[in-house]
């Protein structure tokens, strides 16, 4: 079975220990961004974060069954990123020592408050982005191809070029956009309470 960046985390989570290798293939590149943006917030450049994406996603592979509540994908990920991240910085500016097991990020599964690690509204933050992406995957195509030029192409065509693209009239892309934008409105309106806009 085919898994995209539409299909719920329990799904994916259930498909991946059940072995299934699209399932993980779906589930990196969903949470691949989120990964690399909390690493980010630290300051960190390309190549630790690169590693630290492999940290994450090894963690994942060896504790993804001890999950609780597999709809908290999302946090946990930047969560153990964090720690991630905080154990590098915290490395790097001062001598190697030896990490004792229970301070090792990769054995720690639940939420726990440490002052070292992100603030709340930034880890928030992240994950609302996240669920943006999400809801924004489940429009249409021709709504993501019309938004994606609107909003986040790095070139920012004109009208003519973005009506060219999509083989549209100029003169729909403002009627188009609008509709597009009020079904992910709708899409973000069936975001848990806590993530809602």
């Amino acid at each position: 079975m085919k898994y995209d960046l539409t299909t719920d985390d329990p799904t994916l989570i259930e498909k991946c220990l059940a072995g299934e290798e699209s399932a993980w293939e779906a589930l990196i590149t969903k949470y691949e961004r989120l990964v690399f943006a909390t690493c980010r917030r630290y300051g960190l450049q390309q190549a630790e974060a690169e590693d630290i994406f492999g940290r994450v996603c090894l963690t994942l592979l060896q504790h993804l069954e001890k999950l609780h509540d597999r709809t908290r994908l999302a946090s946990w990920l930047i969560t153990i990123t964090s720690r991630e991240c905080w154990h590098l910085r915290k490395n790097a500016s001062q001598t190697a020592q030896p990490v004792r097991p229970e301070d090792d990020p990769r054995n720690m599964i639940e939420d726990i408050e440490d002052e070292n690690l992100l603030p709340e509204e930034t880890l928030l933050q992240l994950e609302r982005q996240q669920m943006v992406r999400e809801c924004f995957n489940e429009l249409p195509e021709r709504c993501r191809r019309l938004l994606w030029h609107l909003f986040y192409d790095p070139a920012q065509p004109p009208y003519t070029q973005i009506a060219a693209n999509l083989g549209m009239p100029v003169a729909s892309i403002g009627p188009n956009r609008t509709r597009c934008l009020e079904k992910l409105r709708v899409q973000l309106k069936k975001l848990p309470e806590n993530l809602s806009f």
